[in-house]
């Protein structure tokens, strides 16, 4: 499950790692960030789960207009981000982030729960909460969907291009509405989040059945 809200942009930018990491504009003051929450079932490192704090970017020139790339990635179903965090649950998926992709991966323990019609995820690091997400488990249609999760990190003074291609099979979708719920602690972990002053939800997503490519990076800078 995922989700897209405003934020800060200045504290957005100020997550950049390079001047050519653009945050998007969606309001005066306002960028955009994201949420996911994954469980991966099965993988060639074994299963996992993991969080993703993402900000919505152009990397290269400043765009000339931040709705353009905003709508076009609506339209596309190709979404570019700069991940600020991302704690996952096995050292083997640590290590492959952070050694193949320079991802901000660390060791956390990560835990979904159900209540109702609710699904709960809670980040913990060493039994200190860093971040509960609750979001609703909605009525899903089996209508395959592609989507194409692009992001640019960076590793060894480089910075990366790396693409996920998604195909989500059972899955729905919820807009402008309040379908999630953010909580972040108090520790260091969760500065990102804080300062990010996450606003009005733009989107929701609940896919409670999917699969996913991740392509090995290219460097662009």
């Amino acid at each position: 499950m995922g989700g897209v809200f405003t934020c800060d942009l200045a504290a957005a930018r100020a997550l950049m790692p390079t001047p050519l990491h653009h945050p998007l504009r969606i309001l005066p003051g306002r960028g955009v960030a994201a949420i996911h929450c994954l469980e991966y079932a099965d993988t060639d490192i074994g299963p996992y789960n993991e969080v993703s704090l993402s900000i919505a970017v152009a990397h290269g020139g400043r765009p000339w207009s931040s709705w353009a790339h905003l709508v076009g990635a609506e339209l596309r179903g190709r979404y570019r981000a700069f991940v600020v965090d991302l704690p996952v649950t096995t050292e083997a998926a640590v290590h492959g982030g952070i050694d193949i992709l320079g991802f901000p991966k660390w060791l956390a323990r990560i835990d979904f729960t159900e209540e109702g019609e609710r699904r709960i995820c809670t980040v913990r690091e060493h039994g200190a909460l860093v971040l509960q997400v609750v979001g609703e488990r909605l009525p899903t249609r089996d209508a395959p969907k592609e989507i194409s999760l692009e992001s640019y990190p960076r590793k060894e003074g480089s910075t990366l291009h790396a693409v996920m291609r998604m195909r989500l099979g059972a899955w729905a979708s919820s807009m402008l509405s309040r379908k999630m719920r953010i909580e972040a602690g108090a520790g260091p972990r969760a500065a990102a989040l804080r300062s990010l002053g996450l606003g009005r939800q733009i989107d929701y997503l609940y896919a409670p059945r999917s699969e996913a490519i991740l392509f090995r990076p290219e460097a662009v800078s």
